[in-house]
């Protein structure tokens, strides 16, 4: 249900070196099961109000779509 994702140390090419096993980011590989988590719906997402996850669940998303493709 989750996709790791290893954290870099320095942004520098390549980036193999600069991780270690023991970072990692999990993401979910769905975001709809995060919104789920989060105990928001689509709609909320939708209305003008502030929502402090927004930022989790757009990473959440480009990480999905760069994995699947």
């Amino acid at each position: 249900m989750l996709h790791r994702c290893p954290v870099a140390g320095q942004g520098s090419y390549p980036l193999k070196p600069h991780t270690k096993d023991s970072l990692f980011k999990a993401f979910f590989f769905d975001t709809g099961i995060l919104l789920c988590e989060l105990d928001y719906s689509y709609q909320a997402l939708d209305s003008d109000k502030d929502i402090s996850y927004k930022g989790f669940l757009t990473e959440n998303y480009v990480a999905t779509q760069l994995i699947e493709k």
